[in-house]
């Protein structure tokens, strides 16, 4: 099986050092911004990359995915149609803690280093109380909601259904900020999770 160029993508929340030892002469040491990505070229393969115990680390941990950028039909590339393409969403998640209450916050998820589409958004909710968490593309509610308001009144999953964007996808720009708005920061915390597609 031929190999195929792939990139590896930083999932994490934050600036990821990966350090990565494939053989004794086939090193990957390099920093990625929050959504940034690695080009392998031509010194791995997505199969050696994912027999790797330095990378699955990585991938066991939530912290990376592989996009597949060239390849051959071995590896699937012939079952895609001219605007097809390999890849996978970027996860970006936060821990939302409880607050003081009597008053509503925000949390800035990302400063996003480039232009995206949202594609999924849901919240975790491990402490419940009767509020709504938002996303907007700036602080103090201001800017544009990304979201429907989500309900943190019941403890367990809840996912965005686009109602309140009219079925529009939302976007976000470069450099604007992903922030969670929440109604009240009372005794309601929990995890917050958005997967994006990078568009610039």
């Amino acid at each position: 099986m031929a190999n195929g160029t792939v990139q590896i993508n930083n999932l994490s929340s934050g600036v990821l050092s990966l350090d990565i030892k494939l053989s004794e002469d086939k090193v990957i040491r390099e920093k990625l911004a929050i959504g940034g990505s690695y080009d392998c070229g031509d010194l791995t393969s997505v199969e050696e990359l994912n027999a790797n115990p330095d990378y699955r680390r990585y991938k066991d941990a939530g912290q990376v995915d592989l996009t597949l950028v060239r390849g051959d039909d071995e590896l699937g590339l012939g079952l895609l149609g001219a605007a097809g393409k390999f890849g996978a969403p970027l996860r970006i998640s936060a821990a939302i803690a409880n607050g003081a209450g009597g008053a509503g916050d925000d949390t800035l998820v990302a400063s996003m280093p480039f232009a995206a589409k949202i594609l999924d958004y849901q919240i975790l909710v491990d402490d419940a109380e009767a509020a709504t968490w938002t996303l907007r593309d700036a602080l103090a509610g201001g800017g544009n909601a990304l979201s429907d308001n989500l309900s943190s009144a019941s403890a367990g999953r809840v996912r965005d259904a686009g109602a309140a964007l009219a079925g529009v996808v939302p976007t976000i720009a470069k450099g604007s900020p992903l922030v969670l708005r929440r109604s009240e920061n009372g005794s309601n915390a929990g995890t917050v999770i958005v997967d994006i597609e990078r568009t610039s």
